[in-house]
C-alpha cells in the first residue's frame, strides 16, 4: 500500500508536543502546513501524548462522578440537587477535554473535518459552560445556607466538584492551569515564565481570525 506523503514538521512546541512554534495554535499551523492531500505528518510521541490526554479526560468524565457518589454513598449521605448539578458540570467539561484533544490528535493525523466539526462547537458551548458551573457554586451555596443538617457529605462533594469544573473551565477557555503532567511544562512554570493562554483557546482565537480574514476576502 502506498505511503501518503506528508510535509515534515520539525519543530515542536515544548508544551503538548504537537507542531507549532511559539504560540501559533493547530489551526494556524495547518492553514500553512497541509500537503496536497490535506494532511500533516503526526510524531508518534506527539499522537501517543495527545490519545493519552483525550482518553484520560473521557475516562474522568465517568470516573470522578462516579467516584464522589460512592463516597457519599459510602458515609450514609444523598445526593442532593446540588450535588447533581455540580455533577453535571464538572463531566461536561471533562467531555469538552476529550473532544478537544481527540480532534486535535485526528487533525494531526490527517482528518481535518473533525478539528473543523468540534472546534466551532466547544467554542459556542463557552458561555453554557461558564453559566452552568456559576449555577453549580450558587446552588451549593443555597443548600448550605438552607440546610438543617449542616455540612453534609453531599454538599462537601459538590463543593470540590465544582472547584474542579471552575479549574477545567479556565484550563480549557481561558489560561492553562495544568502543568504537572509535562515536564517542560513544569520547567516553564518554575523558570518563572507564568501561565500562558490556553491551548483549546489558541485555536478558538485562530479559527475565529481566520475566519474573519475569508470573510473579509469574500
Amino acid at each position: 500500500m502506498r505511503v501518503p506523503s506528508f510535509p515534515v514538521l520539525e519543530k515542536y512546541d515544548l508544551n503538548l508536543s504537537y507542531p507549532m512554534q511559539a504560540h501559533r495554535s493547530v489551526v494556524a499551523l495547518g492553514a500553512e502546513c497541509k500537503g496536497s492531500n490535506g494532511m500533516v505528518k503526526p510524531s508518534y510521541s506527539v499522537a501517543k501524548r495527545l490519545r493519552w490526554y483525550w482518553q484520560m479526560e473521557a475516562g474522568n468524565a465517568v470516573l470522578v462522578p462516579v467516584t464522589a457518589w460512592v463516597l457519599v454513598w459510602s458515609v450514609g449521605g444523598a445526593a442532593t440537587a446540588a450535588f447533581w448539578v455540580a455533577v453535571l458540570a464538572c463531566a461536561a467539561l471533562l467531555v469538552i477535554g476529550a473532544l478537544y484533544w481527540r480532534a486535535v490528535l485526528r487533525r494531526i493525523e490527517g482528518a481535518a473535518g473533525v478539528f473543523e466539526y468540534w472546534l466551532p462547537r466547544l467554542a459556542a458551548a463557552e458561555n453554557f459552560m461558564l453559566a452552568l458551573v456559576s449555577l453549580s457554586a450558587i446552588v451549593v451555596v443555597l443548600e448550605l445556607t438552607l440546610s438543617s443538617r449542616g455540612l453534609t457529605a453531599a454538599i462537601v462533594a459538590a463543593a470540590i466538584l465544582t472547584a474542579l469544573a471552575a479549574l477545567e473551565y479556565v484550563n480549557y477557555y481561558k489560561v492553562q492551569l495544568q502543568h504537572f503532567d509535562n515536564l517542560a511544562d513544569f520547567k516553564r512554570l518554575m523558570a518563572g515564565r507564568g501561565f500562558r493562554k490556553a491551548h483549546m483557546a489558541r485555536d478558538i482565537a485562530a479559527q475565529r481570525s481566520l475566519g474573519g480574514k475569508k470573510s473579509r476576502v469574500d
